[in-house]
């Protein structure tokens, strides 16, 4: 492929990645109400639970499905297609073992639950499909992190999408039939790794059976990938940690009274860097496959144009929010809040500078520099933390949010150094 024809899959990736967005807030829009109405307030509780706990769930693979990422980038770039399926193969084999032992556990404490706890079949059902769903889910998920390694996570995004719609239908039919929770359960999690299974057969069989996996899991490719994906772990949710435990701080060291506005008011913020997020992750092994590939300098062109337009959006999306945050959040939620104007600006800097952040981020672990991305995020989690923890009671919400602007604005200048670094570093080479 030319370096055109590369410069239009990427944008073609990123174009995905909204539209999947997209269509995720919309289903999300609709499945919601569809669940309140027809599970009542109790049962709703229980299904926002189930959901939240299938989430954190979805980490039980170590990070693996994200660790295997630029090894196979490099390989399909080389030509290597035996050394793609290899790492394929094995990380399968590995995610079934987990998956196997996430079903093992789960099926005796359900059972526990039963035989113990006196519960009736209809309540565990739901946490049975719970269970079952994560289990058959994990394994198919590896063809999601396939196509994004091979730069096709236009159709990862694709098939994504479809495992909402397919969702949503689910949800409907349980609503429209006046269904039990088990049901709305098995449309949440079970439907998508339904269509999970469908991915991979039709990448596996179809478009890519060269890359069929084969043979079993690898203890030596488990030693390797869980270090890794522990970190790409740490990388995911790291952002969320940074300013998401602002609300739990304030609600226990200050009070519940302001804990609605400002979360109101950085949600409407924080819509920012997570889009900003979405858009630039395809840029990971576009830039890992150039540079393995030999072409820097498309490489460095797509970065300096990413940078330009990231900084500019931003800028001008938390100038807007900045100035009518307060209609925003009214015409969003019906809610009226006021918040002073250097707190506002602030959490604007903070979400302009998560973005920054992020595109940085993508570009150096594009750059194999995954271990210092995760160096650098764990200080900064760490160090920030105990700052917020310190200042909030003694200087209030004003010094929380001055330490997000301090701790991201550090962050920022630190991924900034690790590629002038790699600059000079390669010219010197030169």
């Amino acid at each position: 492929m030319s370096n055109i024809q590369h410069s239009w899959l990427l944008l073609a990736n990123v174009a995905g990645a909204f539209g999947a967005r997209f269509v995720n807030l919309f289903t999300a829009f609709l499945t919601v109400p569809l669940a309140v109405a027809g599970l009542g307030t109790h049962d709703y509780g229980i299904f926002a639970v189930i959901l939240s706990a299938a989430t954190f769930v979805t980490y039980a693979d170590f990070g693996m499905g994200l660790a295997m990422v630029n090894p196979i980038t490099v390989s399909e770039a080389r030509g290597d297609a035996a050394e793609t399926r290899r790492l394929i193969s094995e990380t399968w084999g590995l995610l079934h073992l987990i998956a196997a032992l996430i079903f093992g556990v789960g099926a005796v404490l359900v059972a526990a639950n039963a035989w113990h706890g006196g519960r009736s079949l209809a309540e565990l059902a739901p946490w049975l499909v719970f269970v079952v769903g994560v289990a058959i889910g994990l394994p198919a998920a590896i063809a999601q992190r396939v196509l994004f390694a091979l730069q096709r996570s236009y159709e990862a995004n694709l098939w994504m999408a479809a495992a909402r719609v397919a969702s949503l239908g689910c949800v409907y039919l349980a609503y429209q039939l006046g269904a039990g929770l088990w049901l709305y359960v098995f449309a949440m999690l079970c439907v998508p790794a339904v269509v999970g299974w469908v991915n991979a057969f039709w990448l596996f069989r179809v478009s890519r059976p060269d890359l069929a996996p084969h043979g079993g899991a690898s203890l030596t490719t488990a030693a390797r990938l869980i270090p890794e994906g522990l970190r790409y772990t740490v990388l995911q949710i790291g952002p969320y940690v940074e300013t998401g435990f602002d609300i739990v701080l304030i609600g226990a060291l200050i009070g519940t009274s302001m804990t609605t506005s400002y979360d109101l008011l950085t949600r409407a913020f924080n819509y920012v860097p997570a889009l900003a997020t979405i858009g630039v992750l395809p840029l990971w092994p576009s830039i890992a496959a150039a540079r393995t590939r030999g072409a820097v300098a498309w490489a460095r062109r797509v970065e300096i144009i990413a940078t330009v337009l990231l900084c500019g959006g931003a800028a001008v999306a938390v100038t807007g929010i900045a100035l009518y945050h307060r209609e925003i959040v009214h015409l969003w939620t019906g809610q009226t809040i006021a918040f002073e104007t250097p707190l506002i600006a602030l959490i604007a800097c903070s979400a302009a500078l998560s973005s920054v952040a992020a595109l940085l981020g993508s570009i150096l672990v594009g750059h194999q520099k995954t271990r210092s991305v995760f160096l650098v995020q764990v200080v900064v989690v760490v160090a920030l933390t105990l700052a917020k923890v310190g200042v909030i009671v003694p200087f209030g919400i004003l010094a929380v949010a001055a330490a997000n602007v301090i701790a991201l604005l550090a962050k920022t200048t630190w991924f900034l150094a690790l590629l002038g670094a790699e600059t000079a570093s390669r010219r010197r080479d030169v």
